[in-house]
């Protein structure tokens, strides 16, 4: 019964989203002109979930063919009453940013579309009563997933041509903001990132310093925070961005020191390009559909083991959210940081490594780039502790690890200073001796 329920709530929001798109890829042909050949040649309305819609989009092509060109008001008239409701809706959908998601927006529809139909084959397949029944129904399947995931080749001739001309052009990566790690990791629009460990390891804080960086960089970020509120990431952010005390921002006690740091910082703050979105039971379909709409370039996920799936178990879930997060990226070319929570095992034991995510091991194979957080030294409260950042799985890089000090009140992570690195000596290498550490610092 309650799996019944849930499916009928996902439905739901499936239905929901593909309407919305409808409508989206319908005033992007009554409003663009460039893009409109786009739409009315890969959009096939038979599936639309509005009647009207699907009238009023077969009007409007049809007058596309034939003046070359069509807007709202040239068609409005030709309108029933009812499309010309649906023409408005159409309307208020459009806003100058979808036209350059279109590419993106056609691809998440031309998916949705084919799931549907496939689902439909499926379902005859499943009281098929004879060969031939499932026979055709293998072939009409086999024509609905044509094409599907394919891409241009490359040959190696073509690469040859190119080489020397791309080898001169210059090439930018996504920069983490930590010398130590951009030194070895190459981070590219359509990577999966995977960012994980230990409880109160600072995953949230690091996951924020990242993203921030990256905005610096004139990238869109968007972070869908599963587990904290809007707010408080922005406090967050604040407290890395500006020196302002997170624990005084929380107790709604800032001292004259912090309205300082925030009135010396905030206009800059202000003009970074985030965007932090609440998610609560969403899908991985669901956050690539907000994604497009923001025309995001990076997305974070705090974190992995709350997005909604369709799987029964913990593994089931995992697995599925892991292959969708990967079929995103590669898809949309949005780059994505998901942050994961060590397993149990993990926990006790301390420390992290490629087998101790919570959840499925199809993380491990999935992400381009692994990094794992784990806290060392003392658990006592202090004001600052350092912090081992290890590059678990890098498919552009080395596999390494680096110390960092993370300050609790302002939600800092920093590379180590010389000195730190004596203090800690203990913490980063206890094998060696005392004396020798003093002599031999690093």
């Amino acid at each position: 019964m309650i799996h019944d329920e849930f499916e009928l709530v996902e439905q739901k929001e499936e239905r929901e989203n593909r309407n919305k798109l409808e409508f989206q890829l319908f005033a992007i042909a009554l409003r663009d002109g460039k893009k409109a050949p786009l739409v009315f040649g890969e959009v096939d309305p038979d599936l639309f979930i509005v009647p009207e819609l699907t009238s009023a989009y077969v009007k409007a092509r049809d007058f596309w063919k034939k003046q070359g060109s069509v807007s709202p008001n040239a068609i409005r008239f030709i309108l029933d009453p009812e499309e010309q409701n649906v023409l408005d809706i159409a309307n208020d959908a459009y806003f100058p940013s979808l036209s350059g998601q279109t590419d993106n927006m056609l691809q998440v529809y031309q998916d949705m579309v084919t799931t549907i139909k496939a689902r439909e084959i499926a379902d005859r397949l499943g009281s098929a009563s004879s060969v031939d029944e499932v026979t055709d129904c293998l072939a009409a399947l086999q024509n609905v997933l044509k094409g599907v995931g394919t891409s241009k080749p490359l040959t190696f001739k073509e690469a040859v041509a190119n080489f020397a001309y791309e080898m001169t052009q210059p090439i930018h990566y996504i920069e983490t903001g930590y010398p130590s790690l951009d030194s070895c990791t190459l981070i590219d629009k359509g990577d999966f990132v995977l960012l994980y460990g230990e409880q109160s390891a600072g995953k949230t804080a690091f996951s924020m310093s990242l993203a921030l960086n990256f905005a610096k960089q004139g990238y869109k970020v968007v972070y869908y925070s599963f587990e904290t509120t809007k707010t408080q990431m922005f406090y967050r952010a604040n407290s890395i961005y500006a020196g302002v005390s997170f624990g005084n921002q929380l107790r709604h006690d800032l001292t004259e020191q912090d309205m300082t740091r925030f009135g010396n910082h905030q206009d800059a703050l202000a003009a970074l390009n985030v965007t932090v979105m609440e998610g609560s039971d969403w899908t991985v379909e669901r956050i690539k559909a907000d994604a497009l709409r923001q025309n995001a370039d990076i997305i974070f996920i705090d974190y992995v083991g709350l997005i909604k799936s369709r799987g029964r178990t913990v593994y089931d879930k995992s697995t599925e959210v892991s292959l969708a997060l990967h079929s995103m990226a590669q898809s949309t070319r949005i780059a994505i940081v998901a942050l994961a929570q060590n397993n149990r095992e993990a926990n006790k034991s301390g420390g992290v490594g490629m087998h101790t995510i919570s959840g499925s091991g199809q993380f491990e194979s999935d992400a381009d780039l692994m990094i794992g957080l784990e806290r060392v030294g003392d658990r006592e409260d202090k004001d600052q502790w350092p912090v081992k950042v290890r590059i678990l799985k890098n498919k552009k890089g080395r596999i390494t690890s680096e110390y960092m000090m993370f300050e609790g009140d302002t939600q800092t992570f920093r590379e180590m200073l010389p000195e730190e690195r004596i203090t800690y000596a203990d913490v980063i290498n206890p094998s060696v001796g005392k004396k020798k550490r003093e002599k031999e610092p690093w």
